[in-house]
């Protein structure tokens, strides 16, 4: 499987989980013995760090740094392998990334008020980070604009959950499935375009 991946942390893909699972082991087991400490949340160390003492180990794994290495490796793919079996089930073909890393959205008070949550590709190091304690998403950009300077009603923007805090409304979520799969909506600028885009007007009147 990890064989015919191209590195892409789809969501629908099953390497990302395993892939997940072993960079987060794998950190433990260079970093904890170097700093002195356990680290319970994936990203706290630096990827591109954890990469370089692996391809060039130094004198911290031992008197002899690249078989430690490898043993190090090795037993971190194998808990990898065994914590994603254990999340995604035995069959790999079926782990699908974006059931077990996911957004959720709590309402802060009601629970009536949550939103489901969004499947999420990505991880804390990939372009868009959907980074997060443990699988989930808890960090990353909500809202998004790509801005046409040439033509300002051109725009784009993508925002979650929606334009609307009150949970009776019908803008209460309706971004939040755009957003989940990184589509955008117009970001209209001029006058023109905003009273056309327009469906309600909310003024909001003194008493007296």
């Amino acid at each position: 499987v990890l064989a015919d991946w191209d590195f892409f942390m789809r969501k629908d893909a099953p390497q990302p989980l395993f892939y997940a699972a072993w960079i987060d082991i794998l950190g433990r087991k260079v970093f904890e013995p170097r700093i002195g400490g356990s680290m319970r949340m994936r990203g706290r160390f630096d990827l591109p760090l954890l990469i370089r003492l692996v391809r060039t180990p130094d004198a911290a794994f031992g008197a002899n740094p690249a078989a430690a290495r490898d043993s190090v490796v090795l037993a971190a793919y194998d808990e990898a392998a065994a914590e994603a079996t254990k999340v995604g089930g035995a069959n790999v073909l079926a782990w699908s990334w974006g059931d077990i890393h996911q957004a959720p959205f709590h309402h802060p008070i009601a629970k009536a008020f949550d939103l489901p949550s969004a499947r999420r590709g990505g991880e804390g190091n990939t372009v868009n980070s959907t980074a997060g304690a443990g699988n989930l998403q808890t960090h990353g950009a909500s809202f998004r604009e790509i801005l046409d300077l040439a033509d300002w009603d051109n725009s784009v923007a993508t925002s979650v959950p929606g334009q609307s805090g009150q949970p009776a409304s019908e803008y209460y979520g309706n971004l939040l499935p755009l957003w989940e799969k990184g589509e955008y909506f117009p970001l209209v600028y001029s006058r023109a375009a905003v009273e056309r885009e327009t469906a309600h007007v909310l003024w909001l009147r003194p008493a007296r």
